[in-house]
């Protein structure tokens, strides 16, 4: 049987809130810089795009979202850049865990 892999725990950036928060039907978000939710639901047709600021070197930047509880993503939401994938990095605490009843892609 094989090891086990070991839980790797990033830190919520000190002095960022992480309250629950449910979004749904055409509701659009841009998400910039650190984003922290506990409970973070997306449902029906809401869309989190990301924006960033290219870095000065041209390589562009990220958006990294904290779940520290749960991440639902249902129907027909969509979350991140579809141009660019990479852009958007998720990161659930060891305790949290997340559903997404669609396909995940990306170009």
């Amino acid at each position: 049987m094989p090891e086990p892999l070991p839980e790797l725990s990033l830190p919520v950036p000190p002095g960022l809130l992480c309250p629950n928060a449910t979004y749904g039907a055409g509701v659009i978000l841009t998400l910039t810089g650190d984003q922290c939710f506990n409970n973070l639901t997306i449902t029906s047709t809401a869309r989190f795009n990301v924006a960033v600021d290219p870095a000065p070197d041209g390589s562009g930047g990220f958006v990294n979202l904290y779940i520290t509880g749960q991440l639902n993503v249902l129907g027909t939401s969509s979350v991140g850049d579809a141009t660019n994938p990479t852009r958007l990095r998720v990161y659930i605490q060891p305790t949290g865990e997340a559903t997404i009843d669609q396909i995940i892609g990306g170009n």
